[in-house]
């Protein structure tokens, strides 16, 4: 029979445990910046969000318009996407 030292089940503890961080890293939600492949799924979020509001009137083309501004120029300011 081998018996682990201390230090081995220490190391064996770590490395179980790095195993686990980084599997819950492979598995958490990736947060990217939007590009223009993003447009026709933001642009229905924002439909379906105003459209749930009294306060706003719901306009898809003026969304659309909107959010692809943002997106061609990142100056006016930024969507992130998971």
């Amino acid at each position: 029979m081998v018996r682990a030292t201390a230090a081995a089940k220490i190391d064996l503890v770590d490395a179980n445990e790095i195993r686990i961080a980084a599997t819950a890293m492979e598995n958490a939600p990736h947060v990217e910046p939007g590009t223009i492949d993003d447009l026709p799924a933001l642009t229905d979020l924002v439909v379906d969000l105003m459209g749930q509001s009294g306060d706003f009137t719901v306009d898809r083309e003026t969304h659309e318009r909107g959010l692809r501004l943002i997106l061609e120029q990142p100056n006016r300011g930024r969507i992130l996407v998971l």
